[in-house]
């Protein structure tokens, strides 16, 4: 599911996006993962109590997103397919 700016009235750093995406998929925090690559992206997850994924291979503001310890970093796509992959065994 993708909720874009014109989908929330707050936008992030707020968390009513991903508090959508739980309602409408009836998921808990635990059940989610927040993926983005910016600050903000990571103060929404943790708002939300959901766990962060930072992708960082096209952030403008790498080395800050680095810093801010999301649960997990990936700096290509293939070690997110990887990630994933590994999740579902």
């Amino acid at each position: 599911m993708v909720v874009s700016g014109t989908d929330v009235v707050n936008h992030k750093p707020h968390p009513e996006g991903i508090h959508k995406i739980l309602h409408t998929l009836a998921l808990q925090p635990r059940e989610a993962l927040m993926v983005g690559d910016t600050l903000s992206d990571i103060a929404a997850s943790r708002a939300a109590g959901v766990r962060m994924a930072s992708v960082v291979w096209d952030s403008y503001d790498k080395e800050r997103v680095m810093q801010a310890n999301a649960e997990c970093v990936f700096h290509e796509v293939n070690e997110v397919i990887d990630w994933l992959r590994a999740q579902m065994n």
